[in-house]
């Protein structure tokens, strides 16, 4: 039988207002945690104290910075290869260059794959970008107006073509477009 007043070792000490492991004024009975007391961390210790990370550094990084060597990147599946690289071409009849600059954004780093597509994308989008505008400036004299509705037609009929491409895992480049984007 255990006496009610020694401290139970496998409990940690109670707030004291002595500070931590000081002693504080005794408490009349023993200590019961109320009902909204704080549970232990996954890996032992109370939240804020040591010991509430998992061993080996833990999680969040000291100083906030990621460990020496970076985070690890999962890599990409050809499956996600796919269904981004075919984003990345079809997202450029609905929202330009944007689709593929995200997609480029993201994964550049993670598969070798989208970065080459996503280049190829941006590098396209952004030769039609171009071409509305001046396809724009020349309608003061008459000739945009023919222009915009060709660089329509081919910003939908290659998007097409590169999606379809894209969604084979193939490797797509578009008949002409500014390199820009390397």
């Amino acid at each position: 039988m255990t006496d009610p007043s020694t401290p139970d070792p496998t409990q940690p000490p109670p707030y004291s207002p002595g500070g931590y492991g000081q002693p504080g004024p005794a408490q009349p009975g023993p200590a019961q945690p109320g009902p909204d007391a704080q549970q232990p961390g996954p890996y032992g210790g109370q939240p804020g104290q040591p010991g509430g990370y998992p061993p080996g550094g833990g999680y969040p990084p000291p100083g906030g910075y990621p460990p020496p060597g970076g985070y690890q990147q999962a890599p990409v599946s050809m499956q996600d290869e796919k269904l981004w690289a075919t984003l990345a071409h079809a997202g450029g009849i609905l929202i330009s260059f944007v689709a593929g600059l995200v997609v480029f954004l993201i994964y550049k780093d993670r598969s070798q794959y989208l970065k080459e597509q996503s280049t190829e994308a941006l590098n396209f989008q952004i030769t039609m970008t171009i071409g509305y505008v001046a396809a724009g400036i020349l309608s003061v004299v008459g000739i945009g107006v023919v222009l915009y509705p060709v660089v329509g037609i081919l910003q939908i009929v290659f998007g097409i073509i590169a999606a379809i491409a894209a969604n084979k895992h193939e490797n797509y480049r578009y008949p002409f477009a500014l390199r820009l984007v390397k």
